[in-house]
């Protein structure tokens, strides 16, 4: 589901059963449909090796380091749930849902995701208007603040 980092990661961390577990580990998955929609984070993304493209169901499995039919039981609940409106996460979007017919052919694109990496951007002080402080780590030498934006202060995109 799409929302700010805080809000994704606090929701994936909802899956440890005590703050003193590790981290959880999930799986991100795109059907050929779903990859299409974001050709751009495809093409970033897979040639540095944070997805792969897999061919079929039972490679995704093997991928996931789960059994075939449970993964596709899963599946199948996650159609039903997408016809329906929401799943059983709050869930209320649904694109690129691949046909369950053709899932032995599906073409998908998965990748391995942590609420840590949420929390890896940035790392530099900044003001109201996004200008990088004087002693930041890309502004140590400056006495007056820098310009910055996106992913070094922290993914805002907009100020």
């Amino acid at each position: 589901e799409l929302g700010t980092r805080d809000y994704v990661s606090s929701r994936m961390l909802r899956y440890r059963k005590s703050p003193k577990d590790s981290v959880p580990i999930f799986s991100i998955v795109l059907s050929s449909a779903a990859a299409d929609q974001v050709r751009h984070h495809i093409s970033l993304y897979q040639p540095r090796g944070l997805l792969k493209k897999l061919r079929g169901l039972h490679a995704l499995a093997k991928w996931m380091g789960v059994d075939k039919d449970t993964l596709l039981g899963t599946m199948m609940m996650y159609a039903k749930d997408a016809r329906s409106g929401v799943d059983q996460f709050g869930k209320t979007w649904f694109p690129g849902l691949p046909t369950i017919g053709e899932l032995v052919d599906e073409t998908f694109y998965a990748g391995i995701v942590t609420p840590v990496l949420h929390y890896c951007m940035g790392g530099v002080a900044v003001n109201a208007r996004g200008g990088v402080l004087p002693g930041s780590s890309i502004n140590k030498k400056r006495d007056k603040e820098a310009s910055g934006s996106n992913e070094e202060i922290g993914g805002l995109y907009a100020v």
